[in-house]
């Protein structure tokens, strides 16, 4: 039997998974999956390919999905052996820090990380910095 957890953190639409090389097996190996804010224009094939009903993701469609830096939570819906459980994630700055994926946040975590190592410091430094911009922007 298998035993532990396996994470996997994909910040793309599960239709692009799961046509790509193992994506069936991707999708296969996880009993439990967290589907955080979606586009409505990919909804029903997160429906299709995640098997869960098209209804129970019309929140997370909505803007109470997108992150709430004020008071630094996502919210989600955890899919684990049929049932569909609304949860509410708060997350670390450095966790944030590490796993943001908008263009532009992305970018910045890439400019501060090459500050940190062009004063010949470890590339955290730069994650710090970025994770302390995302509490003051809050």
């Amino acid at each position: 039997a298998k035993a532990g957890l396996s994470i996997i953190i994909a910040a793309q639409e599960a239709d692009s998974i799961y046509h790509s090389a193992g994506g069936k097996q991707i999708f296969g190996n996880n009993d439990i999956l967290l589907i955080g804010k979606i586009e409505a224009a990919i909804a029903d094939d997160c429906a299709e390919i995640l098997k869960v009903p098209r209804e129970l993701l019309d929140p997370n469609i909505t803007t109470a999905y997108e992150p709430n830096r004020a008071w630094g939570y996502s919210n989600w819906l955890a899919v684990m052996e049929g049932t569909y459980t609304p949860v509410r994630i708060y997350a670390s700055p450095g966790g944030l820090a590490v796993t943001v994926n908008n263009v532009h946040e992305v970018q910045r975590r890439r400019e501060l990380i090459q500050q940190a190592l062009d004063r010949e410091l470890h590339p955290i430094h730069g994650l710090h910095e970025y994770a302390r911009e995302l509490i003051q922007t809050a």
